[in-house]
Parts: structure tokens; C-alpha cells; sequence
């Protein structure tokens, strides 16, 4: 998992009721609002004059302990948030097990697998829950799927095995890989990190500070020069423009819902920064369009490297084009192609001893 430097890692000492552990209660920061879907675009600004300490006892006063604690054989908390697919969860190192903070929506909480077979999250959040992490969905299923005698995709996901492809808010994911060209997991985070704090709405969660990911009217108002400030360089400009479309109404993220794949993704092109790759990226993680392979860097390597090696006598030869590789990539992993995409990425990319050369959706040749 990843951690940037200066996170805090404040002890947590207070017991649960229905944990055993000694360790704070899940505690919920919720607007007064209903609490919007996963996928929801629009969400209210929060006040400025609203303090912390109001926060927190808001939250501490409005909202009891309640944990749902399900058994879940099949899924790694560690191998889905850690896998390079999401930027916005922070871990909490001192809580036995492996435990994630972050947002979903304007809802700060704590998701917490103490073990491998249990995991722990608010219970007035379970649908959210499930539908993010893709508990609702059936694992096996979308394995079976994978070709039967790939020895490399076989050895990959044994390797990463509990790894699931999330369902992320829309405009989120969208915005996160306009900003994610070029640059490595650790500086997509530190990035997040940045936007978030500035322009996001700030939660207090067991004395640690989140916040949620800023809207397309947030980031509208920030302005060109703020964002390049944040060190987006010349994504800046993309993740603006696209902001203001957004905001202003021009265009709705919902028109998606009733396009095809191919015609979700020319879609999503018209966005400045959104190229082959990014349009994938964002078809995978934020529709649920399992099919979606995006190929950067990384899976252009293990493409090369493990399905086309060079033969001998014929190194020189000229390489297969990327989009020769897209349309046997998609034909032979099948319908959950983006899955098989993302096992791939993830056993090379952690357990590779060579430097990080960028992240999903980047790439030298195209956004």
C-alpha cells in the first residue's frame, strides 16, 4: 500500500463495543442531506465558517456506533485499495489488520478487514458499501470469465488474489485520470491529497482530518492558475476546462448511462486530456464497464514481454502497434477484460524491482 510522507498516524485508543480490538468505533460524518449514491455527481459545498470542532461533535452527538461485520473469503481490502485504481484512501497503519479511511461522497468512514475472512464498515452504509467495493457482485463469476489456459493471467490473480475491481464516483475517477498522465501512483496521490484539502469538504473522523473529493463547481472556481499550483503543470488546464463544461451544465456525466461502450468512450474523449487510455480508465473504474482494457506503460510491457516476445533472429522487428495489442487484449481476456487489465498492472507493477514508469491511464504515446 502507499503512504505519503507527513501522514498522520495518531494512535487510536478508545474500544468498540461490538470489536473486541481496542479500537475507536466507526464514526460517521454525514451532511443533513441524504446520503447521495456511489455514483452520485452532484453534492452541496460545506460551509466555510462550519469549524472542526463542530464536526466533531456533530458527528459524535448525531451519529451511535453501529458496525455490520460480514464474512468476505474472497476479497482483499489490501490488494483493491492498494492496487493503483483509486487515489483518495488514506490507510490507518495502527489498526490491527488493514484499514482504510476516506470518503464516499460527502460520508467519511472506515473500512476495516481486521482478517482475511472478516470486514467491518458502518452499517448505515452497507449498500454503498457493497456496490463500492463490488460486494454485491458475484467474484467467481467474473473470473470464470478469464481465459482457461493463460499461464500468466493464471499466476497473476493466484498472486493478487482478493483483488476487485471498484465502482468509484463518476467525476471522481474522470478527474483523477486527467491528472494522472505521466505521473507515478505516489504523485496521483499526493495530487489528490492536495485538491482535496483545498477545495474538498473537510471531515473529522476519531481525531484524523479527511476530506471528500471536490466537485466540478469546486474546481471551476479554483481556477487555472490554483490548480497549477497544486502541481496538475499543464494537466491543469484539462482538469478546468473540463470542470467548467461540467459545472455550467454543457454536458452531464449521465449520458453515459445510455451509451454503448464504444460510444462511451468517443464520449469521453471530448474532454481535453481524456485520450484512448484516460476514456478507458474511466469506463473500467467509474461505469462498470468490465469489458474496458486500458493499456499503459505497465500493461504495454507485459503485453510485449509475455504475450509477444520477440522471437529469435527478429528483435529488430518493428513492435506491434498499440492498438493491435488493444483489440487482441480485449478479444482474448474476454468480457472482464478490465479486470484481467488490472491483476496484470497491479503483480507487475508491486512486485516489479524496476522503477515505477507511470500509472493507469498514463503514457508517453497518448492521455
Amino acid at each position: 500500500m502507499f503512504f505519503l510522507e507527513g501522514e498522520d498516524k495518531t494512535e487510536v485508543v478508545a474500544s468498540s463495543s461490538i470489536a473486541k480490538e481496542k479500537i475507536s468505533p466507526f464514526l460517521i460524518i454525514k451532511p443533513k442531506d441524504k446520503f447521495p449514491s456511489a455514483l452520485s455527481r452532484r453534492r452541496p459545498r460545506a460551509s466555510t465558517k462550519e469549524g472542526s470542532a463542530a464536526l466533531q461533535e456533530r458527528s459524535q452527538a448525531d451519529f451511535p456506533e453501529s458496525l455490520r461485520e460480514i464474512s468476505c473469503g474472497d476479497f482483499s481490502l489490501l490488494e483493491t485499495i492498494g492496487s493503483g485504481q483509486v487515489f483518495h484512501w488514506d490507510s490507518d497503519p495502527d489498526v490491527p489488520g488493514v484499514a482504510y479511511t476516506g470518503c464516499l461522497g460527502e460520508t467519511a468512514l472506515r473500512l476495516w478487514q481486521p482478517c482475511p475472512e472478516r470486514l467491518r464498515f458502518p452499517s448505515v452504509l452497507e449498500r454503498e458499501v457493497r456496490h463500492f467495493l463490488r460486494l454485491d457482485a458475484s467474484h467467481e463469476d467474473a473470473l470464470a470469465t478469464f481465459p482457461k489456459h493463460d499461464d500468466v493471467l493464471t499466476e497473476t490473480v493466484a498472486a493478487c488474489a482478493g483483488l476487485r475491481i471498484l465502482r468509484q464516483p463518476l467525476w471522481e475517477c474522470l478527474a483523477t485520470f486527467i491528472t494522472s498522465s505521466m505521473k507515478q501512483v505516489a504523485h496521483i496521490r499526493a495530487i489528490s491529497l492536495h485538491l482535496r484539502r483545498h477545495y474538498g469538504r473537510r471531515h473529522v473522523l476519531d481525531g484524523r482530518e479527511c476530506w471528500s473529493y471536490p466537485t466540478p463547481e469546486d474546481l471551476a472556481r479554483a481556477g487555472e492558475p490554483a490548480l497549477r499550483a497544486a502541481g496538475l503543470g499543464y494537466r491543469a488546464g484539462y482538469l478546468h476546462a473540463t470542470a467548467c463544461r461540467l459545472a455550467d451544465g454543457a454536458v452531464s456525466l449521465e449520458d453515459l448511462d445510455s451509451l454503448d461502450d464504444a460510444a462511451a468512450r468517443a464520449w469521453l474523449r471530448q474532454f481535453p486530456g481524456v485520450g484512448e487510455k484516460v476514456a478507458n480508465c474511466v469506463l473500467l473504474f467509474g461505469c462498470d464497464r468490465l469489458g474496458a482494457f486500458p493499456i499503459d506503460v505497465w500493461i504495454e510491457r507485459i503485453l510485449r514481454e509475455r504475450y509477444f516476445p520477440p522471437t529469435t533472429g527478429h528483435r529488430r522487428a518493428k513492435p506491434l502497434p498499440v492498438k493491435h495489442l488493444q483489440a487482441w487484449a480485449e478479444s482474448h481476456f474476454g468480457p472482464a477484460a478490465g479486470y484481467a487489465q488490472q491483476f496484470l498492472f497491479h503483480y507487475a507493477r508491486v512486485r516489479s524491482n524496476t522503477p515505477e514508469p507511470g500509472s493507469v491511464g498514463s503514457g508517453p504515446k497518448q492521455n
